[in-house]
Protein backbone atom coordinates (compact mmCIF):
# COMPACT_ATOMS: atom_id res chain seq x y z
CA UNK A 1 0.00 0.00 0.00
CA UNK A 2 1.27 3.68 -0.81
CA UNK A 3 0.65 6.66 1.42
CA UNK A 4 -2.18 7.98 -0.64
CA UNK A 5 -4.18 4.87 -0.66
CA UNK A 6 -3.58 4.82 3.29
CA UNK A 7 -4.09 8.37 3.52
CA UNK A 8 -7.43 8.02 1.52
CA UNK A 9 -8.99 5.20 3.28
CA UNK A 10 -7.97 7.29 6.98
CA UNK A 11 -10.31 10.05 5.37
CA UNK A 12 -12.57 7.45 4.94
CA UNK A 13 -13.21 6.27 8.01
CA UNK A 14 -12.55 9.81 9.68
CA UNK A 15 -15.83 10.62 7.36
CA UNK A 16 -17.69 7.52 7.67
CA UNK A 17 -17.06 7.86 11.77
CA UNK A 18 -18.28 11.08 12.05
CA UNK A 19 -21.20 10.68 9.68
CA UNK A 20 -22.38 7.91 12.05
CA UNK A 21 -21.56 10.18 15.49
CA UNK A 22 -24.22 12.89 13.65
CA UNK A 23 -26.73 10.36 13.31
CA UNK A 24 -26.30 8.87 16.21
CA UNK A 25 -26.83 12.71 17.62
CA UNK A 26 -29.91 13.20 15.39
CA UNK A 27 -31.67 10.27 16.20
CA UNK A 28 -30.90 10.96 19.95
CA UNK A 29 -32.21 14.40 19.89
CA UNK A 30 -35.57 13.15 17.96
CA UNK A 31 -36.25 10.39 20.39
CA UNK A 32 -35.60 12.59 23.82
CA UNK A 33 -36.43 16.10 22.74
CA UNK A 34 -36.55 17.32 26.27
CA UNK A 35 -33.63 15.99 27.83
CA UNK A 36 -31.71 18.18 24.63
CA UNK A 37 -33.65 21.25 25.38
CA UNK A 38 -32.40 20.70 29.46
CA UNK A 39 -28.94 20.26 28.07
CA UNK A 40 -29.14 23.10 25.80
CA UNK A 41 -30.58 25.58 28.16
CA UNK A 42 -27.97 24.47 31.05
CA UNK A 43 -24.94 25.13 28.15
CA UNK A 44 -26.84 28.17 27.60
CA UNK A 45 -26.95 29.47 31.03
CA UNK A 46 -23.79 27.80 31.61
CA UNK A 47 -21.92 29.99 29.12
CA UNK A 48 -24.30 33.46 29.94
CA UNK A 49 -23.15 32.85 34.05
CA UNK A 50 -19.66 32.29 32.47
CA UNK A 51 -19.70 35.02 30.61
CA UNK A 52 -20.97 37.71 33.87
CA UNK A 53 -17.76 35.87 35.44
CA UNK A 54 -15.27 36.86 33.03
CA UNK A 55 -16.74 40.05 32.74
CA UNK A 56 -16.86 40.71 36.69
CA UNK A 57 -12.67 40.45 36.69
Amino acid sequence: MDLKSTEAKAATIASNAAKSALRYAWTWTAVHPRTACVISLGLIAAAFVGGLLVGAR
